[in-house]
């Protein structure tokens, strides 16, 4: 296939996602759901959850899990839109339209890729699933995080669709939540030496895990941020 012809089925794909509305709050995806299935037609699919496809290719191992989110955020001022954000505006090669970046442009290329690969037969060996979740744009648990608790995947692989300037992400730092408790000593103001300051000393520890998450961050070639 020529990048012509590439590029008008994904744009034909990524229109018709931005057209369906799937914005947060309330987050509902059901509609972009129900069309990527009937997109899948030659996929086994099924709703896992609220709002969540998961198109399966094949069976046995490995496990590729190909994912992507369909809801957006909100709309926000209309007025500052100059294309309507619920049509896939072409303009100077770029892609106007709410979600059309974040993330339905990702949603069309796994559509794309799952029914050109079942057009021709299908992967050779293992199962490929294709899942399109929501849930994301509120930080929830009900997208890929339900998917994986509920077991309705159990992925060798997971390939997640990010903003990346299309440059390849191999990993991705964690999150870990941490509680820190810091005492000290009350003391009256005109002797404060005979105290001990609780906060100055959780702005040591602050401190310290600034550095130290510095430090590592820059190791690893990661953008340094605040914790």
């Amino acid at each position: 296939m020529d990048r012509a012809r590439l590029g008008e089925e994904l744009l034909a794909l990524l229109a018709d996602l931005v057209a369906i509305p799937s914005t947060y709050p309330p987050g509902d995806t059901s509609r972009v759901a129900a069309f990527c299935g009937s997109i899948l037609k030659d996929c086994k699919t099924e709703i896992v959850g609220k709002g969540n496809l998961v198109a399966r290719l094949g069976s046995g191992m490995p496990c590729i899990v190909f994912n992507a989110h369909a809801d957006t955020v909100d709309v926000g001022e209309r007025a500052a839109w100059r294309t309507d954000p619920f049509k896939a505006t072409l303009i100077d090669g770029r892609v106007y339209g709410l979600g059309a970046c974040n993330s339905k442009s990702a949603v069309a290329v796994h559509l794309w890729l799952a029914r050109e690969i079942a057009r021709r037969g299908g992967q050779k060996r293992g199962e490929l699933m294709f899942t399109f979740v929501g849930d994301e744009e509120n930080l929830g648990p009900g997208g890929l995080a339900y998917l994986r608790q509920s077991g309705a995947i159990k992925p060798d692989t997971l390939v997640v669709a990010a903003q990346t300037r299309n440059r390849l992400a191999l990993e991705e730092r964690g999150v870990m939540w941490v509680r820190v408790v810091a005492r000290g000593k009350a003391a009256h103001a005109g002797a404060p030496h005979t105290g001990d300051s609780a906060i100055l000393r959780m702005h040591g520890i602050i401190s310290e895990i600034q550095r130290q998450f510095v430090s590592t961050t820059s190791k690893s070639g990661h953008r340094s941020a605040s914790p």
